[in-house]
């Protein structure tokens, strides 16, 4: 049984295990930077069976107007089991179901969050960190 938490603390080792385990890009290159990203979310929503972390849903909001879903990503093992959609639940219940939640799919996502009831926006832009360009 999944069982769902908001604003748990998880370990910057956690947090790397289960980007590898969703395939998720991101750099996990260094400790300190995964525990910025841990540490510096305004929300933290994640799925655990038996102890192990299967999901997480983290983001930014200001709380009135807009938030930004920085990671969704579920375990490759635990997809398609309804996790996503039951984080992005308790993402609506710590921020708010009347905000804009604004995000970047991943390229294996981009056909998932429009079954979510997600929007695509063709009028966005993104900024790469200088040692990705």
């Amino acid at each position: 049984m999944i069982n769902y938490e908001k604003n748990k603390t998880i370990t910057p080792l956690q947090l790397k295990k289960l980007i590898v385990n969703s395939k998720l890009e991101r750099r996990i290159d260094s400790i300190a930077r995964l525990q910025k990203m841990i540490d510096n979310a305004d929300f933290l929503c994640t799925a655990w069976d038996q102890g192990e972390l299967v999901g997480m849903a983290r983001g930014l909001s200001d709380q009135a107007d807009s938030a930004y879903l920085a990671d969704l990503c579920v375990d490759e093992n635990y997809q398609k089991q309804g996790i996503g959609k039951n984080l992005l639940s308790l993402v609506d219940e710590l921020v708010g179901d009347d905000i804009h939640l604004v995000l970047l799919a991943a390229d294996v996502a981009v056909n998932y969050y429009p079954k979510v009831g997600f929007t695509a926006w063709p009028n966005s832009y993104m900024k790469w960190p200088k040692d990705e360009r």
